[in-house]
């Protein structure tokens, strides 16, 4: 668990050891925290490494984060320290998705300071949790936050979410060998 909100922005992640029977044990709070206070953000974790995308900023000038902060998981779970990215979403925003597939990181929908997102962003993971630079894909069918989704061998579905009402609507998309997001029909 990275980051959140309890009254206040939070900077620290808590982590728990999950047996082979499913079984989560105890909660430690990570003494390494991230260097920026978000919520509403989003993350990923690809191999080794922990993502933390975008999320909603304690700023009174704006409200969303463009960046990308990621920290590597140490043998027996524990966090190196977080850095930022040298390189950032093309929209920030929250409320979004995010997941890593065949070396790619990923960033789905979400909330800007006035509109739900149809963009869809992706980067290339190097050697290091290093990013490489943010493109754009082909956008979702609909505006949506707030969404779930999963991933499956190279296809990520994204399930409902909030658009201009509750979405019941799943959209599916195969990873081409670039990375791209394929554009698949939405189903319900």
């Amino acid at each position: 668990a990275v980051d959140g909100y309890d009254g206040q922005f939070l900077r620290y992640t808590e982590r728990a050891h999950v047996d082979r029977n499913g079984h989560i044990g105890a909660w430690h709070t990570e003494p390494e925290q991230s260097v920026l206070e978000r919520y509403i953000h989003s993350a990923a974790r690809w191999r080794n490494r922990i993502f933390v995308l975008g999320g909603h900023v304690h700023s009174p000038v704006k409200m969303d984060y463009g960046d990308v902060e990621s920290a590597a998981i140490r043998p027996g779970g524990a966090l190196a320290p977080w850095a930022v990215a040298p390189t950032a979403l093309q929209v920030p925003r929250f409320v979004a998705s995010a997941f890593a597939m065949g070396g790619y990181l990923y960033i789905v929908g979400g909330h800007n300071e006035s509109e739900r997102l149809r963009s869809v962003e992706y980067a290339r993971i190097y050697r290091g949790g290093r990013t490489g630079p943010w493109r754009f894909g082909p956008p979702l069918h609909h505006a949506r936050s707030a969404t779930a989704l999963a991933v499956a061998g190279r296809r990520v579905y994204v399930f409902g979410g909030m658009g201009d009402d509750i979405l019941n609507q799943v959209e599916m998309a195969a990873q081409g060998p670039d990375g791209m997001l394929g554009h698949a029909a939405a189903g319900r």
